[in-house]
């Protein structure tokens, strides 16, 4: 019996690893400017969440292996972002506020989080720490298994892209160190050899068919390529410093998007901000009134007006807008579209001033307006500085049929569900961290459509609502 098992350890262990200055913010709490429309008082009730205590796992003497994980060949991804197309939005049911949440404790303060399902119920975490360092588990039927996953390690602040290629988990880079530090590649076809990045020269560098491909589109550092069903890419290009607002990580924002084809390689469309830039790294690319074109739908800004949503056609047309803030230097997050309305239509979220009054709304699209439908302030889905744009996720997460977009309070230590319900704001849950998140909040639809739930700590612990 026990060769038997020192067999197990040592197959496991011999399976193949997969090759693979910002400007503090100059804003100053004002009262909504009247330019915008007043919004109905949302309705705020609370229905505090009491969780058991998070289970503790003692990983310190377990083998940390890379097992084959899945017998499927079927290439899935973790974006920080949820889907390919940036909007962070997940389907299924989730069971927050149901489950005691899972602790691990990390050797480092973590930065970014992904996750992917795996057979069995079961799903793979990665955690990129601030240094760099990334460690990956294993969660699956109550346990927890260390991964030993390639590479492991990223450059400091990087985001990773998880993958499962042909049964194994690694994470996504690229054999060239041209490659921007401040993002991630992408596969193409769900096929490694196949990948588009952004170069450190700004160029958009596409690998197809052996061959290589390099478009001059001045793409942002930080720019995240989106991708669709078809094997089209999406990213923010026209890199500029004219508009110095400096609270996303740098001082440098897009003056247009750019739509491109990756069969064969070519520029399909570039979508000019006219004048203002897109304040952000990326847009949701997403079918938002339903009738099977995308839209995309990015935040507009200029040194006059502040920031706004507006709403674009793959041809560029411009479809529809939002209100704007009213003044230079204010900044809209554009968060997730997801059918919040009372008939399932698809509705967007944005949280306006996250560094100030944090106010989160929920827009409809209407003619050629984008109209708010409610709000309610104090949520705060971004530090001042950062990067990451990522912590929000709108879906059914506790289980009850209703959508809700989950958010950190304003201080970071707990979060917040918010419903729209009857065309108002409600608070409907809340779970305490009891530390400040420091990461994106990061989701697994499992194989069964339940969802797990994950977010990183500042006590370097990773706290997971596994179903």
């Amino acid at each position: 019996m026990m060769a038997m098992r020192i067999f197990f350890w040592l197959f496991l262990l011999a399976a193949p690893a997969f090759l693979g200055g910002c400007t503090p913010e100059t804003e100053t709490a004002t009262p909504v400017p009247a330019t915008i429309t007043p919004l109905p008082a949302p309705t705020i009730t609370t229905t505090p969440v009491v969780e058991p205590p998070p289970l503790p796992f003692d990983l310190s003497n377990q083998v940390v292996v890379t097992p084959t994980i899945s017998l499927t060949q079927q290439t899935v991804f973790g974006f920080t972002y949820q889907n390919p197309d940036g909007n962070r939005f997940v389907p299924g049911q989730g069971q927050m506020g149901h489950t005691a949440p899972i602790d691990i404790a990390l050797v480092g303060r973590p930065i970014w989080l992904v996750a992917a399902p795996v057979d069995g119920g079961g799903s793979i975490w990665t955690a990129a720490l601030e240094d760099g360092q990334t460690q990956s588990f294993m969660v699956r039927a109550g346990q927890v298994v260390p991964l030993a996953l390639q590479p492991g390690r990223l450059p400091p602040g990087a985001p990773p892209l998880l993958m499962i290629f042909q049964g194994l988990p690694k994470l996504v880079t690229v054999p060239t160190e041209d490659a921007s530090p401040f993002t991630h590649p992408v596969i193409l076809d769900g096929d490694p050899a196949n990948y588009a990045y952004v170069a450190q020269d700004g160029d958009l560098v596409v690998r197809k068919d052996r061959q290589t491909h390099r478009f001059p589109v001045n793409a942002l550092p930080d720019a995240r390529i989106l991708q669709d069903e078809n094997g089209r890419l999406l990213l923010l290009t026209g890199s500029t410093a004219r508009y110095p607002h400096g609270v996303l990580g740098d001082r440098l924002e897009a003056d247009s998007i750019t739509l491109v084809g990756t069969d064969p390689p070519q520029i399909l469309a570039t979508i000019p901000a006219a004048g203002r830039v897109v304040e952000g790294i990326a847009p949701i690319w997403f079918d938002l009134d339903g009738d099977g074109a995308r839209e995309i739908i990015a935040t507009l800004a200029d040194e006059v007006s502040g920031a706004q949503l507006v709403v674009f056609s793959e041809e560029g047309e411009y479809l529809a807008e939002g209100p704007a803030v009213g003044r230079g230097f204010r900044w809209r997050h554009l968060l997730a579209a997801a059918p919040f309305g009372p008939a399932g239509e698809n509705y967007l979220v944005d949280n306006l001033t996250p560094h100030l009054d944090a106010v989160t709304e929920f827009m409809a699209w209407q003619g050629e307006m984008l109209v708010p439908i409610s709000s309610v302030a104090g949520f705060s889905t971004h530090r001042l500085g950062s990067r990451n744009m990522d912590r929000a996720l709108a879906g059914d997460l506790d289980g009850d049929g209703a959508i809700e977009i989950l958010v950190p309070t304003q201080a970071g230590r707990g979060l917040i569900a918010l419903n729209l319900i009857n065309n108002s704001v409600i608070i409907g849950w809340r779970i305490q961290l009891n530390a400040e998140a420091t990461t994106n909040i990061a989701s697994a639809r499992l194989n069964d459509e339940s969802i797990a739930v994950g977010i990183g700590l500042e006590n370097n612990t990773l706290r997971l609502w596994h179903p």
